[in-house]
C-alpha cells in the first residue's frame, strides 16, 4: 500500500477527526443548527479514515465479521454525511378543522439534495386536548390528525408518517378565534387568528390584525377563568362563553361576544367562534432508514466477530478433566 493510504489510514487522524465531530457538533448546537453541515467534515474525514483502514490492515480481510463490522461502520458515517444534506426540518401551526397548506410551513432547515414533497401532505387538523398536572405541569397531548378518513393521533412522542414527513406534536398550542369579514359585495370570507402560546402567555392573549379594507385591529381575548394551578386540567376547545376586546385607533375599545359583529371601515365583522391550534415539528430524512440498516448491520457483525472470538478462545484453553488426564 501507498505511504498516503497508511497516513489516511492513522490513529492520530482518527482521534483528530472524532474531535472535529465533536467540536463541529457543539457549535451547531450552540447556533441553533444553522451550522449543521459543517458536521459532514469531519464525516467524511472519519469515512475516508476508515476507508484508508480497511484497504490497508491485512487482518480485516483475514477476518470477515470485522471487514463486515468495518464496511457498515463506513456506510453509517457516509449516510450519516449525505443526510445532512437531504434532510428538512420545518414547522406549522393548525387550527382545529384546518387543512395542511404547504405554503405556511416556516423553513428551518433544508439541505440542497431535498426534494420538496410538502404539497403531497393532504391533512385535516382534528380535535385537540392536552392535560396538564397541578403546577402547570404538562402531560399527555391528543392532537387528531385526519388523513383520507383515516384518524391519527399525535402527540409529544408519537409523530405522524404522511408523504414522507414526520408530524410531531410541540408545546407550542393555543386558541384560535374564527372571524368572518363581509364587505357586502363579496361572499364573506373566514378565517382564523391565532393567539400567543397557551398557557404560557395567559397574561397577553393579544394579537394584531388588519382587515381587508386596512384598518388596524388589536384584539383581545378575555376567558371567564383563570387556569387552575392546584390540580389536573384539560386544554380542550371552549365553550362559547368567552369575550373579544376590539381596540382601534380613534375609538374606545369594543367588546363583542360569539356572534357578535362589529361596523368597520369597509364592512362587518363577525365573531364565529373559539378553537385551538397546535404548532408541529415537520422532518424528513430519506436516508435515515438506510442508516439505521448500517447501524444495526455493523453491530450485528461485531456481535458474531467477538463470539467467534471467545470460542476460539474456549477450545484453545483445556477444561479440568483435559488436564487431569494429562497430568496422569
Amino acid at each position: 500500500m501507498s505511504a498516503l493510504s497508511t497516513r489516511l489510514a492513522s490513529l492520530r487522524l482518527t482521534l483528530a477527526g472524532i474531535a472535529a465531530l465533536i467540536a463541529t457538533v457543539l457549535a451547531t448546537y450552540r447556533s441553533g443548527g444553522t451550522a449543521l453541515y459543517w458536521v459532514a467534515l469531519p464525516l467524511a474525514l472519519l469515512a475516508l479514515n476508515l476507508l484508508a483502514a480497511i484497504l490497508t490492515n491485512r487482518a480485516f480481510r483475514l477476518q470477515s465479521a470485522l471487514l463486515v463490522f468495518h464496511v457498515g461502520l463506513l456506510a453509517v458515517l457516509l449516510l450519516a454525511a449525505a443526510g445532512l444534506f437531504a434532510r428538512f426540518e420545518g414547522r406549522v401551526e393548525l387550527v382545529e378543522g384546518e387543512r395542511f397548506d404547504a405554503g405556511r410551513v416556516e423553513t428551518i432547515g433544508r439541505g440542497w439534495l431535498h426534494r420538496d414533497r410538502l404539497a403531497s401532505i393532504d391533512v385535516e387538523q382534528g380535535s385537540i386536548e392536552v392535560d396538564y398536572r397541578a403546577g402547570l405541569q404538562r402531560a399527555a397531548t391528543r392532537s387528531e390528525l385526519l388523513l383520507a378518513g383515516e384518524r391519527r393521533l399525535v402527540g409529544d412522542r408519537v409523530a405522524a408518517e404522511i408523504g414522507g414527513y414526520r408530524l410531531l406534536a410541540t408545546f407550542n398550542k393555543g386558541y384560535a378565534l374564527v372571524l368572518v369579514w363581509d364587505d357586502g359585495i363579496a361572499k364573506p370570507t373566514a378565517g382564523a387568528m391565532n393567539f400567543p402560546s397557551f398557557p404560557e402567555f395567559e397574561w397577553k392573549q393579544r394579537n394584531a390584525w388588519t382587515t381587508p379594507a386596512g384598518e388596524a385591529l388589536d384584539v383581545e381575548l378575555v376567558l371567564p377563568d383563570r387556569v387552575p394551578e392546584r390540580g389536573p386540567w384539560t386544554l380542550r376547545r371552549p365553550s362559547s362563553d368567552f369575550e373579544v376586546v376590539v381596540r382601534r385607533a380613534g375609538r374606545a375599545a369594543e367588546r363583542v361576544g360569539p356572534g357578535g359583529t362589529l361596523a368597520l371601515r369597509g364592512g362587518r365583522l363577525t365573531v364565529a367562534e373559539l378553537r385551538l391550534w397546535m404548532g408541529y415539528r415537520i422532518d424528513a430524512n430519506p436516508l435515515l432508514p438506510w442508516t439505521l440498516a448500517a447501524a444495526f448491520l455493523a453491530l450485528g457483525a461485531l456481535a458474531v466477530h467477538f463470539l467467534q472470538k471467545f470460542g476460539q478462545a474456549e477450545t484453545r484453553v483445556p477444561g479440568r478433566a483435559g488436564a487431569a488426564e494429562q497430568v496422569a
